[in-house]
């Protein structure tokens, strides 16, 4: 099993250290794990950076949070956009997938 406590830890330290725009979005995905769907989404919420719009695993995590919060609408969305960037046949498949299942 995975130790998202401990993970949203390390990942903090990331963001202390070296606040990348891939840091963040990372450390918002171990705390939507370890505090829930909504506290991920408000750390995404929080990024400033506006290449955040450009990003497609910001997108992909948008849309796995959303999905686990229920917003089935906010969730589609979010996978066209995160398919939308994706440049990796094997990565669009899988969010279409996953898209699917909403």
């Amino acid at each position: 099993m995975t130790d998202w406590r401990a993970l949203r830890t390390l990942h903090a330290a990331l963001v202390s250290t070296s606040p990348t725009l891939g840091a963040r979005v990372a450390f918002a995905a171990a705390v939507g794990r370890a505090e829930g769907a909504r506290a991920g989404i408000a750390m995404l919420d929080a990024i400033t950076d506006a290449a955040v719009q450009r990003f497609q695993p910001a997108w992909a995590t948008r849309a796995h949070l959303l999905a686990e919060c229920g917003a089935v609408v906010d969730a589609d969305a979010a996978f066209a956009r995160a398919i939308s960037l994706t440049t990796d046949d094997a990565a669009r498949r899988h969010l279409e997938r996953r898209r699917a299942t909403l």
